[in-house]
């Protein structure tokens, strides 16, 4: 789950009745396939430095090639 959405300074990310899995990743791609943020996953990401518009979010883990995607929307 990601939330609020559309966001403005700070978004959450929860994964609903299941523990973290170790060494999972999250990638922030904008909407011209750049790669803005890739980084170990986090519960919380700060959306203060990126420009307002939408964004593409992907949870994935690197050993299995297993991943989520979801749209984000970021407001000034």
């Amino acid at each position: 789950r990601l939330y609020p959405n559309p966001a403005k300074g700070q978004a959450f990310i929860r994964i609903e009745g299941a523990q973290w899995p170790e060494g999972l990743k999250m990638m922030l791609v904008n909407s011209l396939g750049q790669v803005v943020l890739n980084q170990p996953l986090a519960p919380e990401l700060d959306l203060n430095e990126f420009q307002p518009g939408m964004y593409i979010i992907k949870v994935y883990d690197p050993v299995t090639n297993r991943a989520l995607h979801r749209k984000l929307i970021v407001t000034e």
